[in-house]
């Protein structure tokens, strides 16, 4: 009970306080407005922010070349799930494209997709031979002979029984 006789007289003593006070005048105009058009620039610039700060229209956007290139190329059976690396190969020239290279890549493509600038892209060749010797443990080899075998077996010549999976970085 001497709890909540405290919390009434607290309260009346906050009413009192405030019944001594002129109640509130009216905001002036030019105190709504720089009030409300701050509010707006601030709400706007929290979502264009991103916008501007991650994309293209940024104007202190650096360009990020390229300084390697890896591939990879899995066999995968698809009745199993079993895969096997055939092909692994570094980038080993990086070099950007020329007036020539650019044109016959620009026919290939969409004039809505080609916002790219020729001085934004780059050629990465890669050796046609692997850098990674296949060597597949034999008790692997003879395993994935024996699932290919056993997949094989009961299929059609235009059945697919094997993907091949790529994976590249840059």
């Amino acid at each position: 009970m001497d709890d909540i006789y405290n919390t009434l007289y607290a309260n009346q003593r906050s009413n009192d306080e405030r019944s001594k006070r002129p109640q509130v005048d009216k905001r002036k105009v030019w105190e709504k407005l720089v009030i409300g058009v701050s509010f707006a620039l601030g709400l706007i610039l929290i979502i264009l922010g991103p916008i501007f700060v991650f994309s293209s229209v940024n104007p202190v956007m650096q360009t990020n070349p390229t300084h390697s290139g890896k591939i990879e190329i899995d066999l995968e059976l698809i009745a199993t799930g079993n895969t096997y690396r055939i092909f692994e190969n570094q980038g080993n020239k990086l070099s950007n494209l020329t007036q020539a290279e650019d044109n016959s890549w620009r026919l290939y493509f969409e004039p809505e997709s080609n916002q790219i600038e020729l001085q934004d892209m780059q050629k990465v060749v890669f050796n046609t031979f692997s850098d990674v010797q296949w060597t597949i443990s034999p008790p692997s080899l003879k395993s994935f002979i024996k699932d290919f075998q056993n997949v094989a077996a009961g299929k059609s010549d235009d059945e697919k029984l094997v993907n091949f999976i790529l994976h590249w970085e840059f």
